[in-house]
């Protein structure tokens, strides 16, 4: 079995889904019930599911994963290197903050937590690829998205009305990143600066992240690419809601 990995995006079709999944600053692996070795969690893509559904679901099921901030980190195929057969997958990082018992009626008899990628692996010529892959690109917190381009989603337009606090009224866009999963489970939260506008959609640059430390999830802030905000713009245009929380503001250099 042969494999590489390729950016994000690359294929128009994908089989599988691989999630690299940490616990407590440890590699969180599984071990099917037909098995002695340990894997990561994934597997097939269902019929009329997207590898981020895919992702979330084989997560859960594989390890009990209630709590967890998730995002995509690369595409990958791999191939028979006889009969050039193979497939392609998308990879996902995951942070577990909580999580349960496995579910009832899942493969895997077991999780467990390591220091260090075990030998025994279940699949020896793709895991270490993608783990030693996982660690090139640094610690997986949410500051290391600062400059990447997103897509954000509007569900609540400048000028709209808060749906419960309905003395709040949006001074800018607000929405969210449908490829990325904060820690509550929920899609990731993203204010749009930059826009005098109401709209549905926006793409652009993440030029902030708002850590909020009396919150179970931060927020990002996302800006027309290669616009420069300082910091006390940014402040002011998202005190609306911030005012609220105790936060700090981390921006890119």
């Amino acid at each position: 079995m042969r494999s590489r990995i390729c950016p994000l995006g690359s294929f128009d079709a994908y089989r599988y889904v691989v999630v690299l999944s940490r616990y407590q600053g440890k590699i969180l692996l599984s071990r099917d019930r037909a098995r002695s070795t340990w894997e990561t969690q994934g597997g097939h893509v269902e019929p009329g599911e997207t590898p981020l559904e895919a992702a979330r679901r084989e997560l859960f099921e594989e390890s009990g994963a209630l709590e967890y901030s998730m995002i995509p980190l690369c595409d990958y195929r791999a191939w028979d290197e006889e009969t050039g057969n193979g497939a392609n997958g998308v990879v996902f990082a995951a942070d577990i903050i909580r999580h349960g018992d496995i579910p009832q009626g899942s493969e895997m008899a077991e999780v467990r937590a390591f220091d260090a990628l075990p030998p025994n692996v279940t699949y020896p010529a793709i895991t270490p690829m993608l783990f030693d892959y996982l660690w090139q690109q640094g610690e997986l917190d949410y500051s290391s998205v600062i400059g990447r381009r997103v897509h954000v989603v509007i569900d609540r337009p400048l000028g709209s009305v808060h749906p419960v606090h309905r003395d709040m009224v949006y001074p800018v866009n607000y929405g969210y990143v449908p490829s990325f999963f904060a820690p509550d489970g929920e899609e990731q939260d993203a204010y749009v600066l930059g826009i005098d506008m109401p709209v549905s959609s926006f793409d652009g640059e993440i030029c902030a992240v708002v850590h909020r430390k009396n919150d179970i999830e931060d927020k990002w802030v996302v800006c027309p690419e290669g616009m420069q905000l300082s910091r006390e713009d940014v402040l002011r245009q998202i005190a609306f809601t911030e005012q609220y929380f105790d936060s700090e503001l981390e921006m890119g250099t």
